[in-house]
């Protein structure tokens, strides 16, 4: 008997728990995904589901699967009796039968998305009374919505993103239920008041925004939604509403008129719900000044969005009537800078983003006021140094980011008043490293730091820091090297200390003899290696220590020039190198040589004295040539015979 039980319980829990082939199942979600099935894969899984099964998706945006229309017979046989939600994405659907739906008697959601329907059946969910939600999206061949049949419980409408042009007058009777409507991103021809018959005591949330405006806006196409709370209204104008467009709409509290042109904000227009609205966003217009109280007729504003408009300049005081707000966004605007105190009225923000503005610098003021904020997003600024003081106010400060900012240095004490910070983000910066103020602020207030994409120091000295923030600190980036080059893109994680920490060395150790002669220069090198950078220090071990006046040393001291040796200088001395993994010596020993004496080399002939020369030799040449030729003379004439002398003598002196 109790293998008998036993055996029972087995085959209920197979059953209970089987997943179709071709699908995946979340048993604790109680939900079957099959993205790749066709029609009569369909029926097979819904002859096989679970009975306890309440969501079954067919499909997938890839659109893998192929399920074409769907038929009064499709889900007769399905086992799964309690299925709530149903979706068919991407499946290649064209045809709904009119009680095609009918066995599914317990839905609440219905999604059809991404399928070539072109037109919906007013039968769709006549057969559904428990159907609450209703998503038909993605369907550019549908360009037609009639009324629909047997949605009297339907709270939800969703026909965004598809080709509807028109939807006739009172087409949403019925619809008693219905608070929410999506009819985002069609294209209609016309926006009028209308189109909302019949849902008019009932709609809260609106949605018309398009990517192409309508043909033609009614004056006063929101004149019986006197229950409406939001309304996005983005794309539907350009630059000017008119000053009736909203009239009816006095419970509004939230709307959008993102993209629409707007020069400025239209608070004509908005008089009727000013009063009451808490929530405005206009991001992507073209409001370039935000003047002084730019939104006092707001005075129960909480949430102001004015992103990518092209922002340039904010007056003095813009929120002063704004003591509500909790959420702005300046996002993507031009603002090099902003008012200082501009947010000291506002006791409640809590959140401002301010990123990709290029803010080029904080005040020290600039967050006066902003005890309450806990979030503030600074990332896309132009902050070279984070200097001490503009963030002192934000004592409740949890979420700062600072990503992309070109912060190169942070000051000690920057953010020493966030006592409260959870979460820094200081990723794709310059910084080199961490300060130990940084260090210990992270590690006494546990906080989160995202900082791994800047140009860290790899090199011992910044490596002993990196390494101490990762054992003490909650980081959450990979911290990677931009320098030194050999350890450029690598993971701090993976590098081991002793990589780039070590002792001193000297390439030229142990001992050294120094030779130089009496009156030379004389240089010489202790060339050492280390990581840290080792300090050097020379010693005399005998003798007199190296002359300060005539001895120089390099910035790093491995270079040592003595000028003008002298015998004092004779003697043993050493060069002691340290750092933090180890010190080295190396022994020097100095000979000074005194050189044997030369002859005086003889001194050259100054420019100009060969002219001189040459002179000289002429005046010589001739004084010997008439000196010789005067003794040859004499000497011809001395040897001459007498009596002819006498003779010539006698007839000389005849009369």
């Amino acid at each position: 008997m109790r293998l008998l039980v036993l055996s029972l319980l087995a085959l209920f829990c197979a059953n209970s728990y089987a997943c179709p082939d071709s699908c995946t199942c979340d048993l604790k979600l109680k939900a079957v995904t099959c993205p790749g099935v066709d029609y009569q894969g369909l029926l097979a899984v819904v002859a096989n589901l679970s009975t306890d099964t309440t969501t079954l998706t067919i499909g997938s945006p890839v659109g893998n699967a192929s399920v074409t229309f769907l038929s009064n017979d499709t889900f007769i046989g399905i086992t799964a009796k309690g299925l709530t939600s149903l979706t068919l994405c991407s499946t290649g659907l064209l045809t709904i039968d009119d009680h095609a739906l009918q066995p599914l008697k317990k839905l609440t959601s219905i999604t059809l998305t991404g399928n070539p329907l072109t037109n919906i059946s007013r039968n769709l969910i006549v057969d559904n009374p428990s159907l609450t939600e209703l998503a038909i999206t993605k369907s550019p061949n549908l360009q037609t919505f009639s009324s629909i049949a047997g949605g009297e419980n339907l709270k939800s409408l969703d026909l965004s993103n598809n080709g509807i042009s028109t939807i006739p007058n009172a087409s949403f009777n019925g619809l008693d239920q219905l608070t929410t409507l999506n009819l985002a991103n069609n294209k209609f021809d016309v926006i009028g008041a209308g189109m909302f018959q019949g849902i008019d005591d009932t709609l809260l949330d609106l949605n018309l925004s398009q990517l192409t405006p309508p043909k033609t806006v009614q004056t006063k196409p929101f004149e019986l939604l006197h229950s409406l709370t939001s309304l996005k209204f983005a794309g539907i104008v350009n630059k000017t509403f008119s000053a009736m467009i909203f009239s009816g709409l006095t419970a509004l509290q939230r709307l959008d008129v993102s993209n629409n042109g707007l020069t400025e904000i239209p608070f004509e227009a908005m008089g009727q719900f000013s009063a009451v609205l808490t929530e405005l966003v206009a991001d992507d217009n073209k409001v370039i000044i935000l003047k002084a109280i730019a939104f006092e007729q707001l005075q129960k504003l909480d949430h102001l969005s004015l992103e990518r408009n092209g922002l340039k300049e904010i007056k003095p005081g813009p929120f002063h009537a704004n003591p509500k707000l909790a959420y702005i966004s300046l996002k993507g605007n031009n603002l090099t800078s902003i008012p200082t105190k501009m947010f000291a009225h506002l006791p409640q923000l809590k959140e401002l983003d301010l990123s990709g503005c290029g803010l080029e610098n904080l005040e020290t003021d600039t967050f006066a006021g902003a005890a309450n904020l806990t979030s503030l997003n600074l990332a896309g600024s132009v902050l070279a140094n984070i200097t001490s003081g503009p963030f002192d106010p934000l004592v409740s400060l949890s979420t700062l980011d600072l990503s992309y900012s070109s912060v190169r240095s942070i000051e000690p004490g920057a953010f020493g008043a966030l006592k409260a910070l959870n979460e820094i983000n200081l990723d794709m910066n310059l910084l080199e490293g961490i300060s130990d103020d940084l260090l210990r602020m992270f590690k006494d207030n546990n906080v989160t730091v995202i900082m791994g994409h800047n140009l860290w120091d790899c090199s011992c000295e910044g490596m002993e820091k990196t390494k101490d923030f990762l054992e003490q600190s909650n980081y959450t980036t990979p911290i990677i090297c931009s320098s030194p080059e050999e350890l450029k893109g690598r993971d701090v994680a993976d590098i081991a200390k002793n990589q780039i920490c070590y002792g001193p060395n000297i390439t030229n150790c142990c001992h050294v003899d120094l030779r130089a002669e009496l009156g030379e220069t004389l240089t010489f090198f202790c060339n050492v290696t280390g990581s840290p950078q080792p300090d050097i220090t020379y010693h005399e071990i005998s003798g007199n220590p190296l002359p300060r006046n005539r001895t120089k040393f390099s910035a790093d001291k491995t270079m040592v020039t003595v000028y003008n040796v002298t015998n004092q200088n004779n003697g043993n001395f050493t060069c002691f190198a340290g750092n933090t993994y180890g010190n080295i010596t190396n022994y020097f020993e100095l000979f000074v040589l005194t050189p044997e004496p030369t002859m005086e080399p003889a001194k050259p002939y100054k420019e100009g004295s060969l002219t001189w020369i040459i002179l000289g030799v002429a005046i010589a040449v001739v004084f010997i040539v008439t000196v010789i030729g005067l003794i040859v003379y004499f000497v011809r004439k001395r040897d001459r015979n007498p009596t002819e002398l006498l003779v010539n003598s006698m007839e000389n002196n005849i009369p």
